[in-house]
């Protein structure tokens, strides 16, 4: 529920097949309810997303078929790292 009272309605769902610990869980937004993109203060930007795993190649093939774009790399903790864009500077969460 946004402050205005509208609803937003969406379907929420996971990547199991092939199992893997950091896929995403993905969100198909209802027809009838605005993204909150199209109606959200003007901010902050996203401008990078990478996911951090310690084995890339079965992830590569996930982000292949995705319409996103998220980054892929090799490295210690499994993470995601995001970087925004804000008036008040750049913000990176998840990083090291």
């Amino acid at each position: 529920m946004k402050p205005d009272g509208t609803r937003l309605k969406w379907v929420r769902f996971r990547i199991t097949k092939p199992e893997l610990a950091q896929a995403p869980v993905l969100i198909n937004w209802d027809s009838l309810s605005l993204h909150p993109s199209i109606d959200s203060p003007a901010g902050c930007e996203l401008t990078d997303l990478t996911l951090v795993v310690s084995s890339q190649a079965p992830y590569q093939r996930l982000l292949q078929v995705l319409p996103v774009g998220v980054g892929i790399r090799k490295g210690g903790r499994p993470r995601l790292e995001l970087t925004l864009s804000c008036p008040k500077g750049i913000v990176r969460l998840g990083a090291k």
